[in-house]
């Protein structure tokens, strides 16, 4: 019986021994590999640096509410756009909008001027056609041709600027299938012969003319271009180079679509907000995407030769910035994520794929879910609600898109 006892303690030790090997190896497991959602983000060596040295502003007191984001195509623009709306609408702040585009309120090519201002949205209560006053808006977020002193003119003067961006091939691959293909993806390996084949076309005009041949503004370097460089540069290594160090002076913040949740974390603490300031659902969405082969995707790199320069750039840059976040980078890392999880439980029934819309997912909301939760889920929502406060006419017409949307969501 005692013989029995020292084996069953001895068994014990063991079992208590594995089990204290196991934890160990998760924590460090955790420590050194943060998942993401297509993989690992490596283990970061953090320094620690004073909360005054990260992007050199001044430590956080209170939210900052003034904030420009250039939007770019195809490279999660417009989730990043719909938390920007979201944070602006519950804090009453007024939005920089082209009154002649009611679906986004985007400029695109239409050039922030004074004399273009009777094409702005007026700010919050502000009469329509009070001109001299359309000045001093909060927030600007959304397509436009990137000139820093134009939008300078409208918005305050601490706005803090912003962008992001995504790995070449794959916005040239959304991009291709969104405004050539119109949502209609093929087969795999379909697309990446007609990719291919449109590559090459494009090269040989390239080589025939004395500029470069663009088959589209979305497909030639066109994250570089939404930012500022003439398209007859995107081939210019100098004067690229030039625009990225001009770029880097510029922006605050430079967010990568690879690493969106990583990114954002970065974008709460240059602007001193809360987990719950970057909440999202992902928002203009493809329902399934065609997969590049590794020679398609160099081919893409090589025509994209100014977005790859940029995007390199900007991702080392993003790295370095998150190794100045602090020793608890990874622990935010996993509430947000824990908090995204929660929010898609709270409110989305279902997501379905919708054809009439290019193919794009669709949260449907849960039946009496709250007002937030019909926000949240299509930013068409809650983009109605600010152009409404800006301009009040509208009324009648928003309310029906409120209703439209609503019952397409239950």
């Amino acid at each position: 019986m005692a013989l029995n006892f020292i084996f069953q303690k001895r068994y014990f030790m063991v079992f208590c021994g594995l089990t204290t090997l196991g934890l160990l190896f998760q924590i460090i497991f955790l420590k050194k590999h943060i998942i993401y959602r297509n993989g690992f983000l490596p283990q970061l060596q953090f320094q620690h640096p004073e909360p005054t040295t990260l992007y050199n502003i001044p430590a956080c007191t209170s939210p900052h509410n003034q904030l420009v984001f250039v939007k770019t195509h195809k490279t999660a623009s417009t989730t990043l756009q719909h938390i920007i709306h979201l944070y602006g609408y519950y804090r009453n702040l007024s939005f920089l909008f082209n009154a002649n585009d009611q679906v986004r309120g985007h400029f695109r090519s239409q050039k922030l001027t004074p004399e273009n201002i009777a094409s702005f949205l007026p700010p919050i209560n502000i009469p329509k056609g009070n001109y001299s006053r359309y000045r001093n808006y909060d927030i600007f977020a959304g397509h436009v041709e990137y000139n820093r002193p134009a939008i300078d003119q409208f918005v305050k003067k601490d706005a803090r600027y912003i962008t992001i961006l995504r790995e070449p091939a794959e916005q040239f691959e959304s991009a291709y299938s969104f405004f050539v293909k119109n949502g209609n993806s093929s087969n795999p390996e379909e697309t990446n012969i007609n990719i291919r084949s449109l590559i090459q076309e494009a090269e040989l005009f390239s080589k025939f003319y004395s500029r470069s041949y663009t088959i589209s503004g979305w497909l030639d370097n066109g994250q570089i271009v939404d930012l500022g460089l003439k398209s007859e540069y995107v081939r210019d290594r100098t004067r690229v180079t030039q625009m990225i160090k001009k770029l880097e002076r510029e922006f605050d913040l430079v967010l990568i679509a690879e690493y969106f949740d990583q990114s954002l974390l970065l974008l709460m603490k240059l602007m001193c907000w809360d987990l719950d300031d970057i909440l999202y659902l992902n928002q203009n969405v493809r329902g399934k995407r065609s997969l590049l082969t590794p020679q398609t995707r160099m081919r893409i790199r090589n025509w994209n030769v100014a977005d790859a320069m940029l995007y390199d750039h900007f991702k080392a840059i993003l790295f370095r910035k998150i190794k100045e976040y602090g020793p608890t980078f990874h622990i935010d890392l996993l509430k947000l994520r824990l908090k995204l999880r929660r929010l898609n439980d709270k409110c989305i029934d279902r997501d379905i794929i919708k054809k009439e819309e290019k193919n794009t997912l669709v949260h449907l909301v849960k039946q009496n879910s709250s007002d937030y939760c019909f926000l949240v889920s299509y930013d068409r929502n809650v983009f109605q609600r600010l152009w409404h406060r800006q301009d009040p006419s509208e009324a009648e017409e928003l309310s029906r898109e409120k209703t439209y949307t609503m019952k397409s969501s239950q």
